[in-house]
């Protein structure tokens, strides 16, 4: 089971990068009034259309020999363009107090980041309960789902603040060793953290950047429910912990507006102990809390690494 979420993660994760390759372009912005496109990367080819100055086009990810951008023209066809027109090229050089190089150097910062960005996750959690799976004997409650997303706001160009928010979940039906029952089991936590991400590499096509997060797991529980004893047969045990999240983040910017990206990181997510006495009171599924009598308190910990593919919109 484990080695199969791997596989598919590393899958996803494989036609990801191998997507943005494929159809890797970037944004730009024009810095001379007039620039050309022309059919041929050549400087006496054919011209297909002028840009104008500010003019905002997506170019190919990385020039031609020569320094020859593919682009296209309103009209629909592919020309070339190139790299001293566009802000991504070298610095401009002003002339004086010439307004419209001061224009073209006010206007052309097409690569920097956006301010406010949103991240649409999902992957896995790494987790090994082994105070709950030795309820049952058995190690069935790890690896479990998890979904969620960050709103983030760059404070400098290095620096952003983040809130993310997720959820944890884990259902399995297993069978008790000792008794031979079958029980219904679940996890839910539902992890709600500010934190901050540093973004250690900044390249046109890649982001690598470390977040740190600190906050609570809401309505962190395990349930479980044996539906062939008499009821009631169920308990749930909750608590809402403190849990902290380091993680690293590989960014493929597919645009100004969108990209993909994976990340890895650990959790630390762990309950105190939960007293488990109420369940004395209980028949059915309960009992398997009481060992000769005693309920013995019991703890829900889902730290662990975590793993995650998903996609950024940029605002």
């Amino acid at each position: 089971m484990l080695k199969n979420k791997f596989f598919i993660f590393f899958n996803f994760l494989f036609l990801l990068l191998l997507s943005s390759t494929v159809f890797a372009a970037q944004d730009t912005t024009v810095v001379v009034d007039n620039a050309p496109i022309r059919i041929e990367p050549k400087d006496d080819a054919k011209i297909l259309e002028y840009l104008t100055l500010g003019m905002e086009i997506r170019i190919s990810n990385y020039p031609m020999t020569g320094g020859w951008y593919k682009t296209r023209a309103s009209s629909g066809i592919y020309g070339w363009v190139h790299l001293k027109f566009l802000s991504i090229g070298s610095k401009i050089k002003k002339d004086g107090d010439d307004p419209l190089a001061l224009e073209a150097e006010k206007i052309a910062k097409p690569e920097r980041d956006r301010k406010f960005f949103l991240r649409i996750l999902g992957g896995f959690d790494f987790f090994k309960p082994d105070d709950l799976n030795s309820v049952f004997d058995f190690s069935e409650l790890n690896t479990g789902n998890m979904v969620g997303g960050e709103l983030g706001m760059f404070l400098s160009e290095r620096v952003a603040c983040l809130f993310r928010f997720e959820a944890i979940l884990k259902d399995v039906v297993a069978r008790e060793k000792i008794s031979g029952i079958h029980f219904n089991l679940g996890i839910r936590s539902y992890p709600v953290m500010g934190g901050f991400d540093f973004f250690l590499l900044k390249l046109p096509a890649l982001r690598l950047s470390f977040g740190i997060f600190g906050g609570f797991g809401v309505a962190t529980s395990f349930s479980s429910e044996a539906s062939s004893l008499a009821s009631p047969n169920s308990v749930v045990l909750q608590r809402t912990p403190f849990t902290t999240l380091a993680r690293l983040n590989l960014t493929r910017p597919l645009g100004r507006i969108v990209s993909v990206f994976a990340e890895i990181g650990y959790r630390y997510l762990k309950t105190e102990e939960i007293d488990t006495q109420f369940a004395s009171g209980l028949s059915g599924g309960a009992e398997i809390y009481g060992k000769d009598g005693t309920f013995k308190p019991r703890v829900i910990d889902l730290s662990g690494p975590t793993l995650a593919v998903g996609l950024g919109l940029h605002f």
